[in-house]
């Protein structure tokens, strides 16, 4: 498998130029009764947020081919590992009492601690994703699509691709600013309950075999992150509609770049190896 250097996606002046476009077309609502209506042009980012992720070609790919989808659960994995490392920073760099305390409970979540169950460690994400590309690479259908080799080389480029998608967000977390710091979170966090349960569809769509399969990682995200996107975009309005509007929507672009820059990254290694 190639490793040659991956082109970046749309910049991030790109995306505000795009944002701007649809800025126009959104109407401001309220995230909860009494909350304030969020400014239009947050409204639009966000919406960008989700639909560059949910209509972006890499789904095309899964959707078409066996193979591909594989490749992907493939290539994700070590972004997943990686993402309660992350969020834990994020929450010791966060300086305001209110971004924390969102932070910290998601990185509550991340870690597997849920109210009223006894805690394990391999309840945490990371380790239940891992859980899901074991016993997904122990199926028939993966079997016949990807050989050991194959697997291997994707976990290498896996490794890649989130190293440099870390890396871009931990400089940017070093930046100290929290407002932006929250709006790069949400880059990548409001997009996973929209995502998943397309990503749920798809294995279903591999037959019997999915009953093998530890699905746990897919359908705790399904679930639970609908609230976690709802109180991070709270979050966001509040950031919005006073002194840090700008500094939060620019994380947003940030982070939106981030995530496509993973998965234009992820589309290339399975277009090419199609």
């Amino acid at each position: 498998m190639s490793t040659t250097a991956i082109d970046r996606p749309t910049s991030t002046a790109a995306l505000a130029s795009a944002s701007a476009l649809v800025a126009p077309l959104a109407a401001p609502h309220t995230l909860q009764t009494g909350a304030p209506a969020l400014p239009a042009n947050t409204v639009a980012l966000l919406t960008l947020r989700e639909e560059l992720i949910t209509h972006h070609p890499v789904n095309d790919l899964m959707r078409n081919s066996s193979r591909a989808m594989l490749q992907f659960f493939e290539l994700y994995g070590h972004f997943a590992y990686g993402f309660a490392p992350f969020v834990c920073t994020l929450f010791t760099t966060l300086r305001g009492q209110r971004a924390k305390a969102f932070i910290y409970e998601n990185l509550l979540d991340e870690m597997g601690c849920v109210s009223g169950q006894a805690t394990a460690w391999d309840n945490q994400h990371g380790e239940l994703y891992r859980s899901f590309l074991t016993t997904l690479r122990r199926t028939d259908v993966y079997q016949s699509h990807i050989g050991e080799k194959e697997q291997r080389e994707l976990d290498v480029m896996s490794k890649r691709l989130a190293d440099q998608a870390y890396g871009t967000y931990y400089e940017l977390v070093a930046e100290g600013n929290d407002a932006q710091s929250v709006g790069a979170f949400s880059g990548v966090e409001g997009w996973v309950a929209a995502e998943y349960p397309f990503w749920r569809a798809c294995l279903a769509s591999l037959g019997n075999d999915m009953r093998f399969v530890d699905m746990r990682t897919i359908e705790i995200h399904c679930e639970a992150d609908v609230e976690h996107a709802r109180v991070l975009d709270e979050l966001i309005g509040e950031y919005a509609g006073g002194v840090q509007a700008a500094d939060v929507h620019r994380g947003l672009l940030r982070g939106i770049e981030i995530s496509q820059t993973l998965f234009a990254a992820m589309r290339d290694v399975m277009s090419r190896e199609a």
